[in-house]
């Protein structure tokens, strides 16, 4: 995540098979540009984004979660 906390907000999720880190350059040039820019690791991709008993894991996920220490506020 880059860029200052009251620019618009773009979140940037990657395809199969890649990770967030696909984003690095985008997310620099889209705060160098004014936007909050986030990149996320959608769920399985990365082992910080793999629930810990995927049976029990929902089908719906949603990317941001409502506490994610980002700053970012989902509703």
């Amino acid at each position: 995540m880059d860029g200052p906390p009251d620019g618009d907000l773009v979140i940037l999720l990657h395809g199969f098979p890649e990770s967030s880190l696909q984003w690095t350059a985008h997310v620099t040039a889209l705060a160098e540009a004014g936007y909050r820019a986030v990149a996320v690791d959608q769920r399985g991709y990365s082992p910080g984004a793999r629930p810990p008993t995927p049976a029990r894991s929902p089908s719906c996920w949603c990317p941001i979660p409502r506490e994610n220490g980002s700053g970012v506020k989902v509703k």
